[in-house]
């Protein structure tokens, strides 16, 4: 049992060393689920918008007609969902999403979508030249969720658009140092860049800083389905899905003391959010499954960085949400990777 042991070790070690050699197979980027929801507040009589709790501010004011229905400038729909939004030729709103698209003429009830006619509230030019649109319209045809509300806050109303769970195609990374943060990017439903996942991270302690720049990432894979273990020669540690990014500094797990969920090192999981490593960035193994089934060809940059209020947000409710060490490695034991 010990020789079959060692055999093991040295096949995994020889495999690891051969994968940094860029022998391996890299797999591409995927599309993957956002995390991150969508949600867009337009106020009654206001010029300002929001954008998950951000403010930004429009050329008119929103308007609301006596039926109800909610009036935004069409750049709005550009700059707040990533849509190409224009007046094309022929005083025509074209709005156009990756899988829809909808024209309609200025001050004309019929509204096409996805090439179908249908009667509906007409967009308008307001006092200041600027194409006013009927937002809830459009954006339900786009499968967003739209709502009317009112709160004490906002007596005259205002309309909360969501969506949430949506397809990305993933575009880039982030390694925030100061932070120690990880965020995964990708263009939404409308083509906008969005953060579609945050992770905690440890990247390199003190003499041994992992290296700054962007730097294209791949994952050291077998063939798909295969076992993701690797293991570290001169740490002597193993590690489960580890993605290169320069050398020998990669993507991976928080290590492991041998071949197995149950030597999980204790010291590596309870230091995420910390610096702690050789250089490279662990990550909570799910979160590192993601990278290395999803992100392969992706550029990543690794920048020093500063305080974001944002990724202090996030990483606190991922903190907050971590289990402890013991029910972790429990439930890799008995769950395997999730």
């Amino acid at each position: 049992m010990k020789l079959k042991i060692r055999n093991r070790l040295l096949l995994f070690s020889l495999v690891f060393m051969i994968g940094l050699l860029g022998c391996l197979t890299p797999i591409s980027a995927q599309a993957a689920t956002t995390t991150e929801t969508q949600v867009v507040t337009f106020f009654n009589g206001s010029d300002w918008w929001t954008y998950n709790d951000w403010w930004y501010q429009m050329p008119s004011p929103a308007y609301v007609d006596e039926l109800g229905n909610y009036f935004v400038p069409l750049s709005v729909l550009h700059d707040a969902f990533g849509f190409y939004a224009q007046e094309t030729s022929g005083n025509t709103v074209t709005v156009r999403s990756r899988d829809h698209i909808i024209y309609q003429g200025i001050d004309n009830v019929c509204v096409y979508i996805n090439n179908k006619a249908y009667n509906d509230t007409a967009p308008f030019r307001n006092e200041q030249g600027v194409v006013m649109v009927p937002v809830a319209r459009y954006l339900s045809a786009l499968a967003y969720g739209v709502e009317v509300k009112t709160d004490d806050t906002y007596p005259n109303g205002f309309l909360e658009i969501t969506r949430r769970n949506q397809t990305v195609n993933l575009t880039r990374l982030e390694v925030n140092k100061y932070m120690q943060m990880v965020t995964v990017y990708g263009k939404d439903y409308g083509g906008k860049e969005i953060p579609a996942r945050y992770m905690i991270c440890s990247t390199g302690a003190s003499g041994h800083e992992t290296p700054t720049g962007t730097y294209r990432i791949r994952a050291l894979h077998y063939t798909r389905g295969s076992d993701p273990w690797y293991y570290f020669a001169n740490s002597r540690c193993w590690v489960q899905y580890c993605t290169q990014i320069s050398g020998n500094v990669c993507f991976h797990s928080v290590p492991y003391n041998g071949y197995g969920y149950a030597t999980l090192s204790q010291t590596g999981y309870n230091a995420l959010g910390r610096k702690a490593s050789h250089g490279c960035v662990r990550l909570l193994a799910q979160d590192a499954r993601f990278v290395w089934e999803n992100c392969s060809g992706l550029p990543v940059t690794i920048y020093d960085g500063a305080y974001s209020e944002v990724l202090n947000q996030k990483k606190t409710a991922i903190l907050d949400a971590k289990l402890p060490y013991t029910t972790y490695k429990n439930d890799l034991i008995s769950y395997g990777v999730q």
